[in-house]
């Protein structure tokens, strides 16, 4: 009569297991870091306003990201790490990567969000 085995009757099966589990965590993260867009003329990064839509920055905001912060100030600005990622006051608003904006996203103008939200200032830290 066959007794039941254990985990351990399995050498190598435990090492398998948390290959698996790796597997697991890093395809998505891997997927989730890939360029979006072809490399392209402009700036590196672009703003992204709470509606989703996307725009060059303009000279002043180009020199904020620019800037030097310490780990702990809270002028830094906020970078998104990708294009759903909401503000921690679940906003869309934010700095995102060129490369990282889904190619469906088009870039506007400066100009053309001016027009677009006159009243609007734009160029602020967090990019709304």
């Amino acid at each position: 009569m066959e007794t039941l085995r254990t985990i351990g009757s399995y050498p190598g099966l435990g090492l398998v297991v948390i290959i698996v589990i790796c597997f697991a965590y890093l395809v998505p993260f891997l997927i989730s870091i890939r360029p979006r867009r072809p490399k392209e003329p402009g700036f590196r990064y672009v703003c992204i306003d709470d509606d989703g839509n996307a725009r060059e920055l303009d000279e002043k905001e180009k020199e904020y990201l620019n800037t030097e912060f310490q780990g702990g100030d809270g002028d830094r600005p906020f970078i998104k790490s990708n294009y759903a990622s909401k503000t921690p006051d679940w906003k869309m608003g934010g700095y995102l990567l060129r490369r990282r904006l889904p190619r469906r996203i088009l870039i506007n103008s400066v100009a053309d969000e001016r027009q677009a939200h006159h009243p609007k200032v734009l160029g602020n830290r967090h990019c709304n």
